[in-house]
């Protein structure tokens, strides 16, 4: 990997990974055949996890055993990365071990977050809460197809993901050095989308590399909290788009670790006969006087049953 540029060592940035053992789990852990195995894993096993628990309840056993079957279904995917690379259990415990110590736990792939016992069963709430969202997504966009709402299960579009332009994006809004090479490394930069709009507001649920699964909601005309990509609190704000209008434009303030005056106008809008959901967004930095607007696609994908 190229060793940081001056321009980044100024904004702050921690600076290159270069250690090549943890260069290879990077590439191995956001690479396609590895997230879409581990995708199906996690939505084929989170179903006990939409049972709601009342604070102080005790857990269902299945989540335990759940949790159990991850650490085995893991610790066989690792073997094979390690022999696929000729390494030992041994050499990537030290390379992550020094590697963290440098740079923190939060730039490791979600895989590696989701070991601790907390963090697995949040996430994978999180995951049976959105399999829900995708039926009823689904049958909110068979009955709104032609009046230019934008509900629906969406995937990132490989054809048309271009990781130059989502670099420069991330770098625009202050996203750290190492999660901007990581994530440009990464098969596709937002896995999938499900949205549901109806006449008072739009929900978001959706899946990022490293950062798992957050689920939104905005009313129209009001200013709300949300979570951004990277789970950090921000403002955003959109007004009720006219009936029939292909799309939904949108605001959003304060964001985390932009500087005073930082302005974010986004936008999804519907291409290709409704096929194809387009989102863009513009950013301008008052500090650096840019502007950068950087664009995603998605494509429609049928819902889980």
């Amino acid at each position: 990997m190229p060793s940081e540029s001056k321009e980044e060592a100024k904004s702050g940035d921690s600076g290159s990974i270069t250690d090549p053992t943890v260069l290879a789990l990077i590439r191995w852990g956001t690479g396609s055949v590895f997230e879409d195995s581990l995708e199906e894993w996690m939505m084929d096993n989170c179903s006990p996890f939409a049972e709601a628990i009342a604070p102080g309840e005790e857990q269902p056993l299945s989540w335990g055993s759940a949790f159990s079957a991850y650490c085995e279904w893991l610790d066989n995917e690792l073997s094979t990365f390690c022999s696929d690379n000729d390494l030992t259990p041994k050499e990537v415990s030290r390379a992550m071990g020094e590697t963290m110590d440098e740079h923190g736990e939060e730039f490791f792939p979600t895989f590696m977050s989701i070991t601790e016992y907390s963090t697995f069963t949040e996430h994978m709430k999180k995951l049976a809460t959105k399999r829900e969202r995708e039926g009823e997504a689904a049958d909110a966009a068979e009955e709104s197809l032609d009046s230019g709402n934008i509900s629906g299960v969406w995937c990132s579009d490989p054809d048309r993901y271009d990781p130059d332009s989502v670099e420069e994006g991330l770098k625009q809004v202050n996203c750290p050095w190492v999660f901007r090479k990581v994530l440009k490394r990464a098969a596709k930069f937002i896995k999938d989308v499900t949205i549901k709009q109806d006449d008072d507001g739009i929900e978001f649920a959706f899946s990022i590399h490293l950062f798992g699964t957050t689920i939104n909601y905005a009313p129209y005309g009001e200013l709300c909290v949300t979570k951004n990509l990277w789970g950090k609190e921000c403002k955003v704000m959109g007004p009720r788009p006219p009936r029939g209008q292909n799309g939904t434009r949108y605001e959003q303030f304060e964001n985390p670790g932009c500087p005073e005056g930082t302005t974010y106008k986004g936008s999804w809008q519907l291409a290709d006969n409704g096929q194809t959901l387009v989102w863009e967004n513009v950013v301008y930095r008052p500090d650096l006087d840019t502007t950068v607007v950087y664009t995603q696609y998605l494509i429609r994908k049928e819902a889980r049953k």
